[in-house]
């Protein structure tokens, strides 16, 4: 024990069997080497102090570093402190609130080798983590890193923030060390720019990688080391986030995988040579002003999603293709030149969109400025499952492959059905696909504006697809005036299943359609209107082909 007058050794210090040294209330300072076994130092409460001190010294067993509110234990000097073998060393037990508190690696000091070390305290990191090129530093669950403005910390090895928090306002020399992110590390640049660099540097990120600032001077953070990025970066205020080193997700001008977020001022830039021209299987959240790269996107695909908080500008026709999303939040506005398409030329069976999220703002709704939007594929106003806006700035042209989704919950533009507001032009072709919101059955006389064009409307849709849970007896119906189209809930011609209405409308199309609402236990299916199970059954068939027989009024 160490009592208020406080220790110093200056000779080998030997704990190999287990001991435990407490400091109840002076400091003890480790100045002459030794030896730290299978044992622990408890850091008592009144202000004491523990330091190793120009001196190397040795864990060799499982040993636990243990501190208490007011405690303080500092690497300092030329110090070095090595886990050697099957060691491993812990820093444990201070109060993560008070962040002056904690464990402390000064700038010359050295903390590191072959075992690993625990960190569930407050870590302050000035040095170098990593004793002749080795490291095996874990930040766990209960522990906080923090790198001080205007230090400069070096890792030699590996770190693995498991969980939790890493506060980087200095910079990180990462020479040939890798690090893992499963948490969150904040970049927070005070008083200049920082970087995070090292050759042959890998920095892994399955967490969040969040770059801010609070300064009114924009800060820039320049990561030149390697980067994968698996989870999410965020660029927040006044601060770029400068990717010079290779990026996993970036190969060959398209960007793949992973979450890039800038907003409020915020610029993530990605390497661009090639330039980036398409997104795939990655989600992108932010502005042109903040991402510039983003100029040069000519595609979003395969599943990638582009989120507009703020307004986009494509500097080259965008093409949105097998299932890529583009959603606009509110008062935001995506504009693309000349020519963008929704899907490629030709058939195909896989539907893309360009979804309007809905609109929870009472400020102007979102839209998408094109001179020209081309659909070959799916185009659906409103968010899924939900009512809502589509507002395009230009003109439509769907395509006879084309597909527009409306979702009906009820005759109200937007709030109960979707609706596409277009100020051009529309000229029609290809399928409208009806679809009913959960729990609402339609009425006969009911309308459903669903498009509206103040530039005039040509041509009409293909076929009108009937969507289940339709009554029996009932169908959709859509006519069209000369700014809109309006769908209205009529009495039913029976076997035009598939709804088409360019002749011949009975077709052996329709037989495919009863056959695929029939196997769907679809009401429409219960042809001759039994009420006893099986409600469908064999008759169902029979009376179909008798009134398919009979034809249309």
């Amino acid at each position: 024990q160490v009592g208020a007058s406080g220790a110093k050794v200056q000779v080998f210090f030997d704990q190999r069997d287990g001991g435990t040294t407490e400091v109840e209330q002076g400091d003890l300072l480790l100045s002459g080497g030794g030896v730290l076994g299978q044992g622990r130092f408890v850091v008592g409460e009144l202000s004491p102090f523990l330091a190793f001190d120009a001196g190397a010294y040795s864990v060799m067993g499982a040993h636990v570093i243990e501190g208490a509110i007011g405690s303080e234990m500092r690497i300092r000097g030329t110090s070095i402190v090595e886990v050697q073998g099957q060691g491993s060393l812990a820093l444990d037990g201070v109060d993560l609130l008070l962040l002056t508190d904690g464990v402390t690696l000064e700038q010359a000091a050295q903390l590191g080798g072959a075992g690993p070390v625990f960190n569930r305290s407050a870590f302050h990191w000035l040095g170098t983590i990593g004793v002749a090129g080795q490291a095996d530093f874990r930040n766990e669950a209960a522990g906080q890193v923090m790198i001080p403005a205007g230090a400069g910390a070096r890792l030699r090895g590996s770190l693995k923030n498991e969980g939790s928090r890493v506060f980087q306002d200095g910079s990180l020399d990462m020479a040939n060390s890798a690090v893992l992110n499963t948490g969150e590390w904040f970049l927070r640049p005070k008083g200049s720019d920082k970087q995070i660099s090292g050759i042959n540097a890998l920095f892994t990120n399955e967490g969040t990688l969040d770059g801010g600032s609070a300064e009114p001077t924009h800060r820039t953070v320049t990561i030149s080391a390697n980067f994968d990025n698996r989870g999410e970066v965020v660029a927040i205020g006044p601060v770029t986030l400068n990717f010079t080193g290779a990026v996993a997700q970036v190969q060959n001008g398209v960007l793949e995988g992973g979450s890039w977020v800038a907003h409020s001022g915020g610029r993530i830039l990605l390497p661009g040579v090639p330039p980036i021209f398409a997104i795939r299987n990655a989600r992108v959240y932010g502005s042109r002003a903040n991402m510039p790269w983003l100029a040069g996107v000519v595609e979003v695909s395969q599943s990638s999603r582009l989120d507009a908080v703020d307004d986009i500008v494509f500097e080259a026709p965008l093409i949105i293709s097998s299932r890529g999303l583009v959603v606009s939040g509110p008062g935001a506005d995506v504009t693309v030149p000349l020519n963008t398409t929704v899907g490629e030329p030709g058939p195909t069976t896989v539907l893309s969109y360009i979804e309007q999220a809905p609109v929870f703002s009472d400020g102007p709704q979102p839209r998408l400025i094109t001179p020209v939007l081309i659909v070959h594929e799916g185009l659906r106003p409103g968010g899924p499952d939900t009512p809502g806006p589509f507002n395009l700035t230009g003109t439509l042209t769907m395509m006879p492959t084309g597909v527009m989704e409306v979702e009906l919950g009820g005759p109200i533009p937007e709030t109960e059905h979707d609706r596409m507001a277009i100020t051009g032009s529309a000229a029609l072709a290809g399928t409208l696909d009806l679809r009913l919101l959960p729990g609402f059955v339609p009425l006969p006389g009911q309308t459903f504006t669903v498009l509206t064009a103040s530039g005039g409307r040509s041509g009409t849709f293909g076929s009108v697809s009937q969507p289940a849970g339709m009554p029996a007896g009932l169908a959709l119906q859509a006519s069209y005036t000369a700014n809109a189209v309006v769908v209205s809930v009529v009495g039913g011609c029976y076997p035009n299943c598939d709804g088409s209405t360019t002749a011949p409308i009975l077709n052996v199309q329709d037989f495919g359609c009863f056959l695929s609402r029939y196997a769907a236990g679809d009401p429409y299916a219960n042809c001759d209107g039994s009420t006893q199970p099986p409600v469908l059954n064999v008759q169902d068939f029979g009376c179909f082909l008798t009134r398919y027989a009979a034809g249309c009024p």
